[in-house]
């Protein structure tokens, strides 16, 4: 994980984004820990290249081997039958404090350090998640002894921590019950994007474990993977950071080892940079432009208010409707790109005429994924008249607080545009864009039997024009795009793609573009294109 944590770093300091706070277990307490105290991953790296194996070697000589004889593991199972850990708590907690130390100058191994670290506006709020033994829970430290508090989550059984020990403290590996630990910001009402980074599980399930430690990690990795999985279907699928790793959980040599290798590390940073230049696509570029979407019950209780207030005028329809244009880029098609987990950009984009009494608010959606909102960025502009520059308006998604047969469609969200009066946006022509990332099922073309796939719209009131586009990589091959008959469009029109030459679709240079536009939709008719590889 520590290319990811790199990568964060770097566009920290660069001022491209802020981390207010980070949450870890296990490893990922190590690296969340890293982010907190803002440290120099290249000095880690540094120190780790040139005394990272005498390090390894103080701490256990069982974790600086890549393989073990029978006799190293006899002794092995007798010290964890004698209730002794592999690695002694001592030496270990030196461990983790000797990289704080070389990765952050002002690191001080005192209970103090995180005390202060706390008061300090410029850095992120952390929480280390544990397991405590004693309660059968999981809990979060956020304050007390740093080193303590991530040793305690690295205790994974056996090899750092074993039943004698659990004596004077009952804490041990949060990976056990919080391995992805999403839910320390549960209580937060702070906005913000959330990125979840944890590992994919690439080893063999087939092969049987060799010895008490690789058992041990094998039903650790069970628990571990069963919380992944959790945090994926309450957060969204589509902000994983997937990290590929072929190790086990108690290798920390095989660890150190691509640490300290270049080509390994550089290879890593690009992948990692490529997926979180994702979310920043996705990001707001000005102040005018609105937040991410937060549709969880921890949104700020204000906005869950606005839906009350403007709940009368947001059923009313009279603005027109001129163009509504749904864009899928499939990124995951892209066949030159292996290694990293690409989700599709999805666009959708209304053009709307605002009515007599001035538009303030509108009907948008922020899609479900696997029964989970998709965090959507929304956009709005005013367009300007012949010479007129357009003038961005300021948005706030309001979270619908009412089940979604309010308004029959699922993930409904009203958008509120601040600081305009009715008068001022009375006739005038708006923009409204949302931009999300997440898995849609264009994947679908790569299986080998399936060479189809269709997306399908609608909209509540009549549109003038519609239309349902891909933008597909060249390198994939050649799609054709069909309305299909499915789509209930009687009285419609199935136009041909040359009406989008000024519409300013934004198409880079190596995808392709193909869809189908629709003229004249009637109100909640369904338009549906079927997307063809050919053969």
């Amino acid at each position: 994980m520590l290319p990811v944590v790199s990568v964060l770093r770097e566009l920290e300091e660069s001022g491209i984004i802020e981390i207010t706070r980070v949450s870890g277990s296990s490893a990922g307490a190590i690296c969340a820990s890293l982010l907190a105290i803002q440290a120099d991953i290249g000095g880690l790296r540094a120190f780790a290249k040139k005394n990272g194996e005498q390090l390894l070697l103080e701490t256990s000589s069982h974790f600086s081997r890549e393989t073990s004889t029978k006799v190293q593991n006899a002794v092995a199972v007798s010290q964890i039958a004698l209730g002794w850990p592999l690695v002694k708590p001592t030496k270990f907690r030196k461990f983790i404090a000797t990289l704080f130390a070389k990765s952050v100058e002002d690191f001080s191994d005192d209970p103090d350090f995180w005390e202060t670290l706390n008061n300090s506006s410029q850095r992120a709020k952390l929480y280390v998640s544990v397991a405590d033994l004693g309660k059968g829970a999981g809990e979060f430290v956020e304050d007390g002894d740093l080193v303590d508090a991530v040793v305690n989550s690295c205790a994974f059984p056996f090899a750092v921590k074993n039943y004698r020990q659990l004596r004077e403290n009952q804490l041990i590996d949060g990976g056990l019950t919080e391995n992805l630990p999403t839910s320390a910001f549960m209580d937060s009402n702070e906005e913000g994007q959330k990125i979840m980074v944890c590992p994919k599980d690439r080893s063999s399930a087939s092969s049987l474990p060799r010895n008490p430690i690789s058992f041990a990690s094998r039903l650790f990795s069970t628990a571990i993977n069963n919380q992944v999985v959790r945090a994926k279907m309450e957060d969204g699928d589509s902000l994983v950071i997937d990290v590929e790793s072929e190790i086990e959980i108690h290798e920390v040599h095989k660890g150190f080892a691509n640490l300290v290798n270049d080509d390994w590390w550089e290879r890593r940073r690009e992948r990692y940079r490529q997926r979180l230049s994702e979310f920043l696509d996705m990001t707001p570029k000005d102040a005018t432009s609105s937040a991410v979407l937060t549709t969880s019950p921890t949104a700020p209780y204000f906005r869950k208010n606005l839906f009350k207030i403007y709940e009368n005028l947001f059923s009313q329809q009279s603005y027109e409707l001129e163009r509504l244009v749904h864009v899928v880029r499939a990124d995951c098609l892209n066949q030159s790109v292996r290694g990293v987990r690409s989700y599709d950009r999805v666009e959708r984009e209304a053009v709307l005429k605002i009515g007599a009494d001035g538009l303030a608010c509108f009907r948008s959606f922020a899609p479900k994924y696997k029964g989970v909102q998709v965090p959507t960025i929304f956009h709005a502009t005013l367009l300007g008249e012949e010479k007129e520059e357009d003038e961005p308006l300021s948005v706030i998604p309001i979270p619908v607080d009412t089940p979604d047969e309010a308004f029959g469609s699922p993930g409904v969200t009203m958008l509120f545009f601040e600081g305009k009066r009715p008068d001022d946006l009375a006739g005038r022509r708006l923009r409204i864009r949302s931009v999300n990332h997440h898995e849609i099922g264009v994947s679908e073309l790569l299986e080998k039997n399936c060479d189809y796939v269709n997306f399908q719209h609608r909209h509540h009131v009549v549109a003038k024009e519609a239309a349902i586009l891909l933008l597909y990589p060249s390198n994939f091959g050649q799609i054709d795009a069909l309305a299909s008959r499915k789509s209930e469009v009687e009285g419609c029109t199935v136009v041909e793609p040359q009406a989008l030459a000024d519409w300013r679709i934004n198409k880079p240079s190596e995808f392709e573009m193909i869809g189908r536009v629709f003229a004249n939709l009637e109100p909640q008719k369904k338009f549906q294109v079927d997307f063809i590889k050919r053969s």
